[in-house]
């Protein structure tokens, strides 16, 4: 009843925003601030973005209160982030960023913190350059103020190896999601859903590099802190369901695979609808393992589902594209299909010419099926 309610009211903030009705008159700042931060830390994004929403639409209306300002602001661009609502979580970063660096009254604690939320929408977006300026400051200044703040420090480095994962810089990036697992284990009162969001990443480096157990041993821990946290995030679990999935895939443990894949599948249906190109991989992962077991007409209907969805997400001329029709055609010839499974390897050759592919499955995401 009463996560009801407050959904009720953080509902209601929004509307008063968008309304232009004087939230202040109804709910004090500080409040709003809280519930927010409140709602925040116990994964309910859509409440903490109505209550902060409202707390920055009544802040902005006193001129004097910077910080509170910044705080909401920051804590509304993370809030959005944590959304993968990229453009308008830039908007609320950029901005608390710009009050920070303007009015050096302001707890200066506050700005690595940022700074690391903004470097990790740009590692989010592609802008590599972009996201190593800004972690690069925001670590620099963090080491010196963030000394007492495990959490915000532990986040910086695990946002550092992520960007250092995508530069392609491994040894780097094993070193810095390491060095952020250690400050959260060596300080237990930190935010334990942290570190089940670190896991993932350093299971992401040990994917790349093959280190099937590793990479297993993450994610299982990640798993087992996210499902008895009270906060628990149904959208992180089918991630970490689906990266183990594919580990055991790639290991060709099959029987471990398939009930794993089958539940990240079911899940993610359900979160993100059937237009998910993520779960267009789960279930291509999953007809590969039908296959194995003999269950082909199954198997075919989810290279179909998968095919289309690829096409209408990413576009019909792609890598991953490419890499169903030639997961597809070996199924056609195992089921005598020659012409149908001769069109598919057509069709696949053509992307890849276009593409200038000459190795299978090479796209740009390092969770792929080969």
């Amino acid at each position: 009843m009463r996560r009801w309610c407050r959904s009720v009211i953080s509902y209601v903030i929004i509307l008063f925003v968008l309304c232009s009705v004087s939230v202040t008159e109804a709910f004090p700042q500080k409040s709003l601030l809280a519930l927010g931060r409140d709602a925040f830390a116990n994964g309910q994004y859509l409440e903490a973005e109505g209550f902060l929403r409202g707390a920055v639409y009544s802040l902005e209306a006193d001129p004097t209160d910077h910080k509170d300002l910044v705080l909401a602001l920051g804590d509304l661009g993370a809030t959005l982030l944590a959304q993968s609502r990229y453009g308008e979580a830039e908007t609320f970063l950029d901005r608390s960023v710009s009050l920070l660096r303007n009015d050096p009254s302001i707890d200066s604690r506050y700005l690595p913190v940022i700074l690391g939320n903004l470097g990790r929408l740009y590692v989010e977006t592609g802008r590599l350059t972009k996201a190593d300026t800004v972690i690069e400051e925001a670590m620099r200044m963090g080491n010196s103020t963030l000394e007492q703040e495990s959490t915000h420090l532990a986040y910086l480095h695990a946002t550092s190896g992520k960007l250092q994962l995508r530069l392609g810089n491994e040894k780097r990036a094993e070193r810095e999601f390491k060095t952020a697992l250690g400050i959260l284990e060596a300080h237990p009162g930190s935010d334990e859903l942290v570190l089940a969001h670190v896991l993932p990443d350093l299971a992401t480096l040990y994917y790349a590099q093959h280190k099937w157990a590793l990479s297993e041993q993450a994610l299982l821990r990640s798993l087992e802190i996210m499902e008895r946290s009270p906060q628990q995030d149904q959208a992180d679990i089918s991630r970490v369901l689906g990266r183990l999935g594919l580990v055991y895939y790639r290991q060709k443990a099959f029987v471990r695979a398939e009930p794993v894949l089958r539940n990240a599948i079911a899940l993610r249906q359900k979160l993100f609808g059937p237009e998910d190109p993520d779960n267009a991989l789960l279930s291509l992962a999953l007809a590969d393992i039908l296959v194995s077991h003999g269950k082909q007409l199954e198997a075919e209907d989810l290279y179909v589902t998968a095919l289309q969805v690829q096409e209408r997400t990413l576009g019909p001329r792609t890598a991953d594209v490419a890499g169903t029709l030639e997961r597809f055609a070996v199924l056609l010839r195992k089921s005598n299909r020659p012409s149908m499974a001769k069109e598919m390897e057509s069709r696949a050759e053509s992307i890849r010419n276009e593409l200038n592919l000459t190795i299978s499955m090479k796209g740009s995401r390092i969770w792929q099926l080969q």
